[in-house]
């Protein structure tokens, strides 16, 4: 895109602070605000950022993009671990299997956005898909905070209809 080779090594690395930043804050913010809440936080960073990047044309906006898709990115990995265990158990497997799904998304994503690139010149459809994904990804998270509500008042109003036994 004519960018210089340092200017986009500095971007790429303004991702990669802001993507260990918000691994080491987001972490310990999941602790009080829940997972399913940083992985809320984490889509609602990362899908608005690439429609950001269909419409970058300035140096400012790549630098924004890259810092807030970055920590929205660094967000969710914490999670990645503590979902499946949270809802599943410690069942090593499952949390192997959705990393493989994870990575093969990303490798395939690449090329699918190469691809894309090639017939059209251009990335923009590439980083809609990626926004629609995360948009996927959202929605998942959303029915899964409404079970857990769901989960938490059944039993609320149990523990509230439930005698306690004498002895």
């Amino acid at each position: 895109m004519g960018t210089a080779a340092l200017v986009a090594a500095t971007l790429i690395s303004a991702l990669g602070v802001a993507s260990f930043a918000a691994r080491l804050l987001m972490g310990a913010a999941s602790d009080r605000i829940g997972n399913l809440n940083t992985l809320i936080v984490s889509c609602l960073l990362m899908a608005p950022s690439l429609i950001l990047l269909i419409f970058a044309k300035e140096l400012w906006m790549f630098y924004l993009f890259a810092i807030i898709y970055g920590f929205g990115y660094g967000a969710e990995a914490p999670q990645q671990g503590a979902l499946p265990s949270k809802y599943f158990g410690n069942q090593v497997i499952l949390v192997s299997i959705m990393m493989l799904g994870a990575d093969l998304g990303a490798a395939l994503g690449s090329w699918v956005a190469g691809m894309v690139f090639d017939v059209t010149q251009s990335y923009q459809i590439a980083f809609i898909l990626a926004a629609l994904a995360i948009g996927m990804a959202l929605s998942g998270t959303l029915t899964l905070k409404r079970e857990e509500r769901k989960k938490i008042k059944t039993e609320q109003t149990a523990s509230v209809l439930t005698i306690p036994e004498s002895n």
